[in-house]
């Protein structure tokens, strides 16, 4: 189905997304983030990542509340392992803001994981503008995710220093 739309999605007149992710749906692509080997192996230590640094952060300050932001947040393969590994440091989560450009994966991300982390808020984000310009303070947050999203910029050290500005 993808290679015989190739010419359209080409020549402009369908968008690749809509090939993708049909009425929104995720089914397609899931299989690339979440639920095979290589994926959910990388997820796993990039949650485990966050939860070392969440757990250091509380040992030299109990009382802290993190902020954390995900960029390209999409179907959430990276933030279900996050949030699973954050379970148990709920109450030391101030917000996690989980981010795209679409807001079909925003709706997707608040079904599938606001029951298990109340924390959660969603935004549309182009990490490839300004933060500042899209509501995001600088240094408003004490860590960002950004997994298998930022290679898909137009300009990679504006979009590092984009992300940057958020911590």
């Amino acid at each position: 189905m993808m290679l015989a739309r190739l010419p359209d999605v080409l020549a402009g007149r369908v968008r690749a997304t809509d090939l993708l992710f049909p009425n929104g749906s995720m089914a397609l692509v899931e299989g690339v983030y979440k639920n095979n080997r290589l994926a959910d192996y990388f997820n796993d230590v990039t949650a485990g990542l966050v939860g070392d640094y969440t757990e250091a952060r509380l040992a030299a300050d109990p009382e802290a509340r993190l902020r954390i932001l995900e960029v390209g947040a999409g179907t959430g393969g990276t933030s279900k392992a996050v949030i699973i590994r954050l379970k148990s440091l709920a109450s030391n989560i101030a917000d996690y803001t989980y981010s795209d450009l679409s807001r079909a994966f925003l709706a997707h991300g608040e079904a599938a994981f606001k029951a298990d982390a109340p924390y959660l808020s969603s935004r549309i984000l182009n990490v490839e503008k300004s933060l500042v310009e899209q509501g995001i303070n600088p240094g408003g947050y004490d860590l960002v995710i950004a997994a298998n999203i930022l290679h898909a910029t137009r300009d990679i050290r504006l979009t590092l220093r984009n992300v940057k500005a958020a911590l």
